[in-house]
């Protein structure tokens, strides 16, 4: 979910990938002149995500696009931060009355 004032709440599901960027992603130019934008972003998270990989590996996928896209001998004019996050499969906690102990 994308919220232009922060706010929102969303509930997330085990497999599901969140993103966050710093705008150094979006806004870096290519060797033609364009911007990485993100509608390339959203496509390159999508393929990334449906392949089932680890949150890093997702991460490492999305620099290693940007790369490509930025020209692997050129230097970004920003910064560009990415972070992954990936919600694991189900767990199961243990009861509370388990860990109350004795009283």
């Amino acid at each position: 979910m994308t919220t232009r004032d922060g706010l929102g709440q969303a509930r997330l599901e085990p497999g599901d990938v969140v993103l966050y960027y710093t705008d150094g992603v979006t806004e870096a130019v290519g060797i033609t002149g364009e911007r990485f934008d993100e509608q390339r972003l959203i496509q390159s998270l999508q393929t990334a995500a449906r392949s089932g990989a680890a949150a890093q590996a997702i991460l490492d996928q999305l620099f290693a696009r940007l790369d490509r896209f930025v020209g692997t001998d050129r230097t970004l004019e920003d910064d560009a931060s990415m972070v992954v996050l990936k919600v694991r499969e189900a767990i199961t906690l243990p009861s509370l009355n388990a860990s109350a102990g004795p009283s």
